[in-house]
């Protein structure tokens, strides 16, 4: 995910990115530093000046369960100067395994 401070005059403050883990996934890594409450992964930065992008990355595996798309939708974003921004909704879709027999016979 990149943040980036796009409106407003000065820096911004107090920035707190989170993102829940989506269903049927757990948590592996995050780009440190972060903090990790129950199912949701926080980063905090200090300041943002105008135009600055700040980016983080996530890694989760896939529950050995799960068939359905991944969906994250409940990340977002909040400063002390703008509120809590929501992203868009990203779905991964996962492959499935399909079994085939192989018979093969001699002639």
């Amino acid at each position: 995910m990149t943040i980036t401070h796009a409106t407003g005059v000065g820096p911004t403050t107090g920035i707190i990115l989170t993102d829940t883990l989506p269903a049927g996934t757990t948590f592996v890594n995050a780009t440190p530093p972060f903090t990790l409450l129950g199912d949701t992964v926080r980063w905090d930065f200090s300041n943002l000046d105008e135009q600055e992008a700040r980016s983080v990355h996530m890694a989760l595996s896939v529950d050995s369960a799960t068939t359905d798309p991944i969906i994250n939708a409940d990340y977002g974003v909040h400063s002390d100067q703008a509120a809590f921004v929501r992203g868009m909704p990203v779905m991964t879709l996962l492959g499935k395994l399909v079994f085939m027999p192989l018979a093969v016979k001699s002639p």
